[in-house]
């Protein structure tokens, strides 16, 4: 018996006969079931992979912090260094004077530092009078000092205090990390 032939509305459509509108069916009903077979397969399999991710950036997250943390402790280890210190505070001193362009700073630092801070005022003044052609008044803030947590450095602050420059160690230390982060990656992840 032969398959009568279903006319077609389009004449460029290829006739379609009962023999291949049932092969058809079939073929669409196998591929259903299929899909709906591999479906919980490829689930667990997406679910394993974004585990598998979370897990390599959690491990990448690990890495960079302790190098954040090391590089904070060296910074600490720096401000207990009584030959390289003194200098550093007076570079951090006059590039914040520099930045602040005023002629009354006041400079708050760690209670441990007020020796170091008041030994510079001076030779700083002189710098920046030397560079700017103008006399500036800095102040060692003996009533307001930094946290104990801070590691090291000074905060200036002019104008009573609404025009702030953070050169603690640790303000350094974040901007330095937050603009230098892809390129620290790169250097720590490039062979991953």
């Amino acid at each position: 018996m032969y398959a009568t032939p279903i006319i077609s509305l389009r004449a460029s459509a290829a006739p379609v006969t009962a023999t291949t509108a049932t092969a058809t069916a079939t073929a669409t009903a196998a591929d259903t079931s299929s899909h709906d077979l591999l479906t919980p397969f490829r689930s667990a399999q997406s679910t394993e992979q974004n585990a598998a991710r979370l897990q390599i950036l959690k491990a990448r997250d690990s890495v960079l912090r302790e190098a954040y943390e090391d590089t904070e402790k060296k910074l600490g280890e720096l401000a207990a260094d009584k030959t390289r210190y003194p200098p550093l505070v007076a570079n951090l001193i006059l590039q914040g004077v520099l930045l602040l362009q005023d002629s009354d700073v006041v400079v708050r630092c760690r209670r441990a530092d007020v020796e170091i801070v008041d030994s510079c005022l001076d030779d700083v003044a002189e710098k920046y009078l030397a560079k700017m052609s103008s006399p500036v008044k800095l102040t060692c803030d003996k009533s307001q000092f930094l946290s104990d947590a801070c590691t090291g450095g000074i905060v200036l602050s002019s104008q009573g205090g609404t025009i702030t420059v953070d050169n603690t160690f640790e303000g350094r230390l974040d901007i330095a990390y937050s603009q230098n982060l892809p390129e620290i990656r790169k250097v720590l992840f490039s062979k991953m």
